[in-house]
């Protein structure tokens, strides 16, 4: 069975704003994700020390994603969040 939800027409507009508001903000989120920080940033979202970073961006199939131009590193902060989730501990199922 279907069920009818009923809206004032000005209840309906204000809900679609909402709607469009949190969906923008959803994209900005979204870009905040691919931009690219420093070494020190890396540190600190991850919680590893940068030397730690630099051996784990070395290693063969890390999911950190790096650019470094001169002796400067930039981190892709949405790999950073793939691997700080990778790294999590979990409790194991009884």
């Amino acid at each position: 069975m279907q069920e009818v939800i009923l809206l004032e027409k000005a209840e309906f507009y204000e809900l679609i704003s909402k709607i469009e508001m949190l969906s923008k903000r959803v994209e900005e989120l979204g870009e905040l994700l691919d931009e690219e920080v420093t070494s020190k940033e890396a540190s600190k979202i991850t919680g590893v020390s940068v030397k730690t970073l630099e051996i784990e961006r070395n290693r063969p199939g890390t999911l950190i994603i790096y650019s470094k131009i001169g002796r400067s590193v930039r981190y892709s902060r949405a790999s950073l969040m793939a691997y700080k989730k990778s790294k999590r501990m979990r409790k194991p199922r009884r």
